[in-house]
């Protein structure tokens, strides 16, 4: 109640408090206050005539001197203060509230207006408790739970606020305050969008737009509770209608270009963007939804947008994040960081940016740091599994799989529906050596992906019926109407047959469905298991779809390779290595790469997420000058299987020069020289394969196949006591190898250590008497130097030379 006669309980009288005249003593005193009174009395009545008629600063002279002639009267102080408030006359406005407070403290409009008055001047705590007071005072009186509520939203409040609404709502069933019902509807489903209730805010929006249906804001609430919902097209309706009704509010061009960016329409996006910045072009918050928007549809000045926004406004985290955040998919690692950290110097318990800043880390390959960024926001955060699984992520990178492991599990047990937390704990699983349970996961995870797809092309659909409906159902008779319900029906149903289809098919087979980047990393990463596994053919079924979708991604290609080596396919092997490499060297680095990449992808947004966790999914290593040694000591490998062993070792001679050393995995390396060394020695270049056999044994020592190659090795080049001593230390480690027995024969032999010579081929006989290789006749041995038995790299201990 903002005006009007104030409702006290019964029995009190104005003026009745502390602060009434003393009761005069005589007939004459008694006489002349009464004439007082009356005189005032007719001032009041004046004044509420002009107050009635809109004479407001006429009104409050009148007041005025009642007052002057009944000081004590709560309601002249009210009745002036109501003409201050509509003369915008703040400051004496709330003192003559107070004043009728302090005469009369009973009144709920007292403390109500007051109220009101508090808000206007941001003093919302004084604000909320006068309205508490005047609520508990009348708290069937629905415009004092309004007015409240409005409080409350201001205070940010939002489930408070909303719940005050309702009251107000409910409380106005008598039909006096049809307005104000109105905008109670319409504030309380702002609230509602607020705390994501979208289809209860599309509700209230719907009720004030059967009130008035050219209500612009209220067209504009419900388009963002339905883009909200995912019904994008039709919200874009009720933005066009807002829009006709209102050409100057920003946030409605604005808003109509977020439902284009969610239709992929990025032109008519931009050109919406364009108009609301001309609107309003100090608004930070427009800049930064135009970077938002020049990102998904691949234009790379987004940082430019992002940068404007921080210009206007450099305290906002936000826009620090986002434009750091840009920085990064660009691949400026170190401006994105300082973007990063400028947000959180601004707000040090913003959780995303140490999340960004992890990231950020990450790629740059600073481990230790990114470990203490991603802590950092998964303790701000223990809601969201992003920091746990990007920790996950370091950890499995830095070789402690089991703690990252450990973080998956907490990720899955946050968000069961997560595809890129169970495909992450895939890489765990297999890592840890726990295959099958690895294959669980992922197949999880391309069922959880089919459902995701089936859904969003379900959508999709609709908004294009939508869209279509709404240009044809003008002039469209009702049998036209009809027949569209009816193929309306039969669509549905196909839909619903497709998204099966789709499950069906993640069980194991190739996808129908449109291609995806989220799908093929799934895809890809099952195919890694099935590898492990052996399953070999089914392995290559997921990676033709991978690559069927990103045809330039190299791991994908390079674990293709791997599956067609396993079976002997070695023709096919080198041709995907040699694409693999090309891909590799061709692309960008770091998020660049995945930036450019979903360039021209209908929903960039969605492309750079997934990629996003691609590099996530995928270990350091698969990135950069690192994947593509790997994958040239794995196309050494398949050439020297091919019997190319001049050109596999020209290969690895380059690989192992010093500036190219340390981009090779440390654990790869000892593998390169023991190859290396097969290519000499199958070319009969004994001590050069003694060379780099040297330096496969001192890396790993504990390979004793590397330690009799080597044997071999010095023994065709005639060093064979160094051969006896290498052949000796095999045996310490294999006490049952014939074969190396047999060849140290061979050695004592040509040293003149003729006793210990028969001792070894006796020995190698014992070993295995069914080897007829092993059985020597001794008129003839003076004219053998050895016996190889098989060519270098044959040894059946021989770990795979692939991998």
């Amino acid at each position: 109640r903002m005006g009007g006669s104030p409702r006290r309980p019964s029995g009190r009288q104005p003026g009745s408090g502390s602060h009434a005249d003393a009761e005069p003593t005589t007939a004459d005193g008694r006489t002349e206050r009464r004439e007082k009174r009356q005189a005032a009395l007719a001032y009041n009545t004046n004044g509420l005539g002009h107050l009635k008629s809109g004479q407001y600063a006429k009104a409050a002279e009148l007041f005025t001197q009642a007052l002057a002639l009944h000081p004590d009267n709560a309601r002249y102080f009210f009745s002036r203060a109501n003409c201050y408030r509509n003369l915008a006359d703040n400051s004496r406005c709330v003192f003559d509230y107070s004043m009728a407070i302090r005469l009369d403290g009973d009144v709920a409009v007292y403390y109500a207006n007051r109220g009101t008055i508090y808000r206007k001047l941001g003093r919302l705590d004084e604000a909320q408790s006068d309205l508490n007071k005047a609520v508990s005072l009348d708290p069937q009186n629905p415009t004092f739970c309004f007015n409240r509520a409005l409080v409350r939203a201001d205070m940010g409040k939002v489930r408070a606020a909303a719940d005050d609404f309702t009251a107000a709502i409910s409380l106005s069933t008598d039909g006096q305050h049809t307005g104000q019902t109105t905008k109670a509807h319409f504030h309380r489903g702002v609230l509602q969008h607020q705390l994501g209730l979208f289809e209860e805010a599309a509700a209230d929006q719907r009720v004030v737009l059967r009130a008035d249906r050219n209500n612009a804001p209220s067209l504009n609430a419900l388009g963002m509770a339905l883009a909200a919902l995912g019904e994008s097209s039709e919200a874009l309706a009720l933005f066009d209608q807002a829009m006709r009704l209102d050409l100057r509010t920003p946030a409605y061009p604005a808003n109509r270009a977020n439902a284009f960016r969610a239709l992929a329409r990025f032109t008519e996006a931009l050109s919406d963007l364009a108009q609301a910045i001309s609107l309003s072009p100090s608004d930070a918050g427009l800049r930064a939804q135009l970077g938002e928007t020049k990102l998904d549809c691949g234009q790379f000045d987004a940082a430019a947008a992002y940068e404007h926004a921080v210009r206007l406004d450099d305290s906002n985290p936000t826009f620090r994040l986002a434009y750091g955040r840009s920085l990064y998919l660009l691949g400026d690692l170190a401006n994105a960081r300082a973007q990063v950290e400028a947000a959180i110097s601004v707000d040090p318990l913003f959780a995303k940016a140490h999340y960004q800043l992890g990231l950020v880390a990450y790629q740059g390959g600073r481990y230790a740091d990114a470990l203490v960024s991603l802590e950092r926001a998964a303790a701000l955060d223990p809601s969201s599994d992003a920091p746990l699984i990007a920790t996950a992520a370091v950890l499995l990178d830095t070789a402690k799989a089991a703690d990252a492991l450990a973080r998956l599990d907490r990720a899955v047990t946050l968000e069961q529906s997560s595809v890129r937390s169970r495909l992450l704990r895939g890489r765990a699983l297999l890592t840890l050596g726990q295959a099958e349970a690895a294959l669980d996961d992922l197949e999880l995870a391309i069922a959880i992906e089919a459902d995701e797809a089936a859904t969003r092309k379900a959508r999709s659909q609709h908004a294009e019926q939508a869209a279509l409906l709404a240009q044809g159902t003008a002039g469209t008779s009702a049998d036209e109407k009809r027949r569209r319900g009816v193929q309306a029906d039969a669509e549905s149903a196909a839909k619903d047959t497709a998204a099966k289809s789709d499950r069906e098919e993640a069980g194991g087979r190739r996808a129908r469905a449109d291609p995806d980047p989220l799908r093929a990393e799934c895809y890809g990463q099952r195919a890694l298991v099935l590898h492990a596994l052996g399953e070999n053919a089914r392995a290559l079924a997921d990676l033709d779809y991978a690559l069927d979708v990103s045809p330039d991604d190299a791991r994908w290609l390079e674990a293709r390779a791997l599956c067609h080596a396993r079976q002997a396919n070695l023709k096919s092997a080198e041709t995907d290595l040699d694409s693999a490499i090309a891909c590799a060297a061709a692309a960008p680095s770091g998020a660049t790469a995945r930036a450019v990449a979903a360039r021209g992808h209908a929903n960039i947004g969605a492309t750079i997420a997934s990629s996003d966790a691609s590099h996530l999914l995928a270990p350091s290593a698969a990135f950069g000058a690192h994947l593509i040694a790997r994958l040239r000591h794995q196309r050494a490998a398949v050439r020297f299987s091919r019997e190319s062993y001049k050109t596999s070792a020209a290969e690895l001679v380059e690989l192992l020069l010093a500036h190219n050393l340390p981009h090779l995995e440390c654990t790869r390396r000892p593998a390169a020289y023991f190859l290396l060394g097969l290519c000499h020695a199958r070319q009969g270049r004994h001590l050069a394969a003694v060379e780099c056999l040297n330096e496969a044994v001192a890396a790993r020592p504990d390979v004793t196949v590397y330690r009799h190659e080597r044997a071999k090795a010095l023994q065709l080049a005639h060093e064979h006591a160094a051969a006896v001593h290498d052949f000796s230390e095999v045996l310490r480690s294999q006490p049952g190898n014939a074969r190396a027995r047999f060849r140290r024969g061979f050695a004592h032999k040509a040293l003149g250590h003729f006793n210990q010579a028969a001792d070894d081929f006796e020995g190698a006989k014992l070993l295995a008497p069914r080897a007829p290789e092993l059985v020597l006749s001794y008129a003839r041995i003076h004219a053998i130097d050895t016996i190889e038995l098989c060519a270098p790299g044959d040894e059946p201990d021989t770990p795979p030379l692939i991998f």
